[in-house]
C-alpha cells in the first residue's frame, strides 16, 4: 500500500492506493549474527526476511543437523531462533534459510556459549573448637577465557578482608583463619564478580570451646530428711557455644586448719552426671563430724570445663557410727572361751572419735535371750577373750563401735561354737553280774547328752582290784575295755561283756563316757565276783622218807585255787601197772600223805589233783623208785 500526503498551513491530505505484487525474491532484513551468552541463560539468533510470498524458514545447526523444534529450541514467527537455557553443546554455527517460490535466501552465524561465572561449594556453617584452624570453601566454575575475582566480607565490615598472618585467601578462594579465636565468631561472604557472572553466598563460623566455671556455689545443710543432708546451688556460666550436657559436683573435706591449697588436696568426685537443666542437687551420703567445701563444673561436647571457685564451708555434726568395725572374726580358744578380733570401721562410717566397742553375745538360735555386753572403753583394742562359756555351744557374737553420739551398727553376727569338753557326768543304772569264773555282762543308761559337752566317742569299762601297797588300800586298774555308743538309739541302755578276767576274783567295775578332749566322770563302783572254777595243779610236789616199804608225799595248795578248796586226791601205782591202782582222798587242810606197803626197788607213778565243788585241777604227776630192801 503506498500513501499520498500533502500540508500546507490551512490543513492536509492525503491519498492511498494498492501496488500488489505477486511474486518477488526473499530479502534479508536483518541477518543472523554471531551471539555469546553464558550457560543457562536465552540467546536469540535473528533470521528476518520479506517476499512474496512470505518465505518460510529452515535452521541449519553445524551444516548439516536440521534444528529441531522442542520446549527449550523454538523458531519464532519473524524466523528467529530463540534458545531457553543455553548449553554448552549448543555452541556452534546456525544457517538460516529463507525461501519461496521466487527464491533463496541465507544467513549464518556463530553461537557462542560461555561457562557461567558460579560458586559450585559455597561456604557452609561451620563450627570449630577454640585454638584450630577454621576454613570457609567458595569454590568457582567459570569459563577459562572469562576473568573473575574472589573477595570475602565480614558481617559489619564494609571492606574485603585482606591477607594478615593468621587470616587468608587460597588460591581457590578458600578463606583459612588460624588460631581461631571467639572473636572471630560472625558470618561471612563470599562475593564472586566476573563478566561471566556475578555471586555472593554466606556462611556463619561458629567458635565452641570448654563451657565457663559456674558461678555463685552454695552449700546449706538441710534438717530432714536428715542431718547429713546437703543442698548444692549454682549459676550457669557461658556454655562455651556448645549445649552443656552435664555438671559435675566435687567436694573434699576440710581440715581443721581450714582450707588447704590446691594442690595438696585432691577433690573428689561426687555426682558426674547432674542434669544440664538443674541449678541445684542434694547430696545424702556424706561423712557425719566432716567440714566440706564443694565446687561445680560444667561439661559440654568439647568437654569439662574449669570448676568454679570453691564453696562456702559447711560442717556435719557429729553421729553415731554409721558402720560396723571391718573383719569381725572369732575362734574357741577352749571349751569356755572365744577369742575375737576387729578392726575399727572404715574411715567414712566413723562419724567422728571412735571411743570404745560395745560387744555383745549369746547362744545361737535363742532369739528371745537378753544378750550378755561387753564395754570395751580402750579404742586401740583390736581383740577380746569372752570367758565363762557354755561347752560344746554356738554362740552368736556381734561388735559395734561407739562415739560421743551413742554406738553404731553392729556387725553381722558370727556363729562361733566352743570347744568340745570331757562329759561332766557319769553313765547311770550300772548293772553288773558275772557270766563264768572269767567274764561279767555290763548294763548302763548313757548320761544326759546334755551333759557330755561334745561327741560321744563311746564308754570305757574299767574292772579295779583293791591291792595293799604301803599298807593303804589302793584300786588298780585290772582290765579296761572300750565299747562304741549306740548308732540306732544314743540314749538306749547299752549292754558289753568284759571278758580275761582272773577267775572267782573280786572286781568293781566302772563305767565312764569319753569325748575326744578327754575322759568324763566314772560311774559308782559296781563289786562283782567271778565265778568258781577248778583250781590250778599243786605246786611244789616232792617225796620224803623214802624207804623200800614207804614214802612221805608233800605238796603245797595251787597258786590260784579259783574257788573254795574242798580237798585233794592222791592215786599212786606200780609204774606201767593200773591193776595196782590206790587212790586216797584228802581234805583241804592235807598237804602230805604217808604211803606204806610199797615193795622194794620199784618205780612207783603218783597223781595229785586239788577239788572244789566245781571239780578236779589238773594232774600233777611224778614217778620215784621206792628205797633197797
Amino acid at each position: 500500500m503506498f500513501q499520498c500526503l500533502a500540508s500546507n498551513e490551512a490543513g492536509e491530505k492525503s491519498a492511498y492506493t494498492w501496488l500488489r505484487v505477486k511474486s518477488s525474491a526473499p530479502v534479508m532484513e536483518k541477518a543472523p549474527q554471531n551471539v555469546t551468552a553464558l550457560d543457562g541463560k536465552d540467546a536469540t539468533i535473528w533470521c528476518r526476511a520479506v517476499g512474496a510470498p512470505n518465505p518460510n524458514i529452515t535452521w541449519i545447526y553445524n551444516e548439516t543437523q536440521l534444528v529441531e523444534i522442542s520446549s527449550r529450541i523454538q523458531i519464532l514467527e519473524s524466523g528467529d531462533l530463540l534458545m531457553s537455557n543455553v548449553r554448552e553443546t549448543d555452541a556452534g554455527l546456525y544457517t538460516c534459510v529463507r525461501s519461496n517460490e521466487a527464491g533463496t535466501v541465507n544467513g549464518e552465524a556463530y553461537l557462542s556459549v560461555l561457562v557461567r561465572t558460579q560458586i559450585i561449594q559455597p561456604p557452609v556453617d561451620t563450627t570449630v573448637l577454640l585454638g584450630l584452624n577454621a576454613t570457609l570453601q567458595c569454590k568457582v566454575s567459570s569459563d577459562p577465557t572469562v576473568p573473575y575475582n574472589v573477595d570475602w566480607y565480614r558481617e559489619g565490615h564494609p571492606t574485603a578482608i585482606s591477607n594478615s598472618q593468621r587470616i587468608g585467601v587460597q588460591s581457590d578462594g578458600t578463606l583459612e583463619i588460624q588460631a581461631v579465636r571467639a572473636s572471630d565468631v560472625g558470618a561471612y561472604q563470599c562475593v564472586v564478580t566476573s563478566p561471566g557472572g556475578n555471586e555472593t553466598r554466606s556462611a556463619r563460623l561458629s567458635v565452641i570451646e570448654l563451657p565457663f566455671p559456674p558461678s555463685n556455689v552454695k552449700v546449706s545443710r538441710l534438717d530432714a530428711p536428715n542431718q547429713r543432708t546437703i543442698n548444692i546451688s549454682w549459676t550457669p556460666g557461658f556454655d562455651g557455644n556448645s549445649p552443656i550436657l552435664k555438671f559435675i559436683v566435687q567436694r573434699r573435706e576440710v581440715s581443721e586448719l581450714g582450707p588447704v591449697p590446691e594442690p595438696l588436696l585432691n577433690w573428689v568426685t561426687e555426682l558426674s552426671n547432674v542434669s544440664a537443666d538443674q541449678r541445684w542437687t542434694l547430696l545424702k551420703n556424706l561423712k557425719a563430724a566432716t567440714v566440706y567445701q564443694f565446687r561445680v563444673s560444667a561439661v559440654n561436647r568439647v568437654g569439662e570445663g574449669s570448676p568454679s571457685e570453691p564453696s562456702n564451708i559447711v560442717e556435719l555434726p557429729q553421729e553415731a557410727p554409721s558402720g560396723p568395725p571391718v573383719g569381725f572374726v572369732g575362734s574357741a580358744r577352749s571349751m569356755s572361751e572365744i577369742i575375737t578380733q576387729w578392726q575399727p570401721p572404715l574411715e567414712e562410717h566413723r562419724n567422728g572419735q571412735i571411743l570404745g566397742y560395745i560387744l555383745r553375745y549369746r547362744l545361737y538360735g535363742y532369739n528371745n535371750v537378753p544378750w550378755t555386753y561387753q564395754n570395751i572403753t580402750n579404742e586401740a583394742q583390736r581383740t577380746f577373750l569372752i570367758q565363762e562359756l557354755i561347752t560344746w555351744k554356738d554362740y552368736i557374737v556381734q561388735i559395734a563401735a561407739y562415739n560421743n553420739m551413742g554406738v553404731g551398727a553392729y556387725t553381722e553376727g558370727a556363729k562361733i561354737k566352743t570347744k568340745e569338753g570331757v562329759p561332766e557326768a557319769p553313765p547311770t543304772f550300772v548293772k553288773v553280774s558275772a557270766i563264768n569264773s572269767t567274764s561279767i555282762r555290763v548294763h548302763w543308761t548313757p548320761p544326759n547328752p546334755q551333759q557330755i559337752n561334745g561327741i560321744n566317742q563311746g564308754y570305757k569299762l574299767q574292772a579295779w582290784r583293791t591291792e595293799i601297797i604301803d599298807s593303804e588300800p589302793r584300786d588298780i586298774e585290772e582290765r579296761m575295755i572300750t565299747v562304741p555308743p549306740s548308732l540306732l538309739d544314743p540314749l538306749a541302755e547299752q549292754t558289753a561283756i568284759m571278758t580275761g578276767l582272773e577267775k572267782f576274783t573280786e572286781y568293781n567295775i566302772t563305767v565312764l563316757c569319753f569325748t575326744d578332749p578327754g575322759d568324763g566322770v566314772s560311774s559308782y563302783k559296781i563289786p562283782v565276783k567271778t565265778l568258781e572254777d577248778v583250781p590250778d595243779e599243786i605246786m611244789a610236789l616232792h617225796f620224803d622218807d623214802v624207804s623200800d616199804r614207804s614214802v612221805k608225799v608233800l605238796w603245797s595248795p595251787p597258786r590260784n585255787t579259783n574257788g573254795i578248796l574242798t580237798g585233794y586226791s592222791v592215786r599212786y601205782q606200780v609204774k606201767d601197772r593200773p591193776d595196782t591202782l590206790k587212790a586216797v582222798n584228802l581234805t583241804a587242810e592235807d598237804t602230805e600223805l604217808t604211803v606204806t606197803q610199797l615193795q622194794a626197788t620199784t618205780h612207783y607213778w603218783f597223781e595229785i589233783r586239788a577239788w572244789t565243788k566245781v571239780g578236779a585241777g589238773p594232774a600233777k604227776t611224778a614217778t620215784i623208785q621206792s628205797g633197797v630192801e
